[in-house]
């Protein structure tokens, strides 16, 4: 594995820890704060399995007003990676496991997660589009 495919994955597993932390919070203004310190913008886009697009203020929204409870979120196996756009743009599939409550509804989810990162001038990733597909 080389040291740009480490640096990649070491920052998704700790991009989930934080997006964890920062949903349990329920404060849709620290949410924000916390994804923006792991570079995302509010134009990042996740796919969800209905076919909705979902961005940073969908989210907060999610987070405000308790429609989202997460109890767990993490991954659970990379399964590829690739680098394209002469190394500054990272493809990255792999196995989430999410434990959540959605509109009062308890879900126990294994999900196949597609993250496309770009880094940035500074040498640092973020996050640009995910696609989150059923299991």
């Amino acid at each position: 594995m080389s040291e740009e495919e480490q640096a990649v994955k070491a920052y998704l597993t700790e991009f989930w820890q934080k997006w964890l932390a920062a949903s349990m919070t329920k404060d849709p203004v620290e949410f924000e704060s916390v994804m923006g310190q792991m570079g995302m913008d509010t134009d990042c886009l996740m796919i969800r399995p209905s076919g909705n697009p979902a961005d940073m203020n969908t989210f907060k929204a999610m987070v405000a007003d308790g429609d989202i409870l997460v109890k767990k979120q993490a991954i659970a196996e990379f399964t590829s990676f690739r680098l394209i756009a002469d190394g500054k743009v990272a493809i990255v599939t792999y196995w989430e496991e999410s434990e959540f409550s959605y509109k009062g509804v308890d879900n126990k989810d294994k999900a196949k997660m597609t993250a496309v990162l770009e880094k940035t001038e500074e040498g640092k990733w973020k996050p640009i589009h995910f696609h989150r597909g059923s299991g």
